[in-house]
């Protein structure tokens, strides 16, 4: 997930440039940054999804390392590849079971058919005795 920074005019005037990580909505997608107009809170930045809605307010971070970017960022990868793991884990799952029910449907499918057979020949055979 690549970094960004955007250069926004403070409440003084003079230009201040922030560093902030780019946030994903709802719906995945990277949000976009934009910057209020609004009379409650000039000139602040916020990230806003078109497509879902997503809202949240970005806060300047207070006193943060470059370190730490690094750290966040791999630790977001780390996260990022255990819930694909564990995706692919879970369709696996889903797939083993899936091919045991058809299976166990298919045994009770054969099964009902052999009893249907093994009861028209106790039929057959009880019909001729009498």
């Amino acid at each position: 997930m690549a970094s960004s920074s955007r250069s926004v005019n403070s409440g003084t005037g003079r230009g201040t440039r922030y560093r902030f990580q780019n946030r994903r909505c709802q719906c995945g997608r990277k949000a976009e940054v934009k910057i209020s107009e609004s009379i409650d809170n000039p000139e602040k930045l916020y990230f806003r999804c078109q497509e879902c809605g997503f809202f949240e307010w970005w806060y300047a971070p207070i006193d943060v390392q470059e370190g730490c970017y690094d750290f966040v960022n791999e630790l977001r990868r780390e996260i990022n590849g255990n819930y694909k793991e564990l995706g692919r884990e879970i369709d696996g799952n889903y797939n083993r079971l899936r091919k045991e029910i058809d299976g166990l449907k298919f045994v009770v499918y054969f099964n009902t058919i052999f009893i249907l057979f093994v009861m028209f020949i106790l039929f057959v055979i009880l019909s001729r005795m009498n």
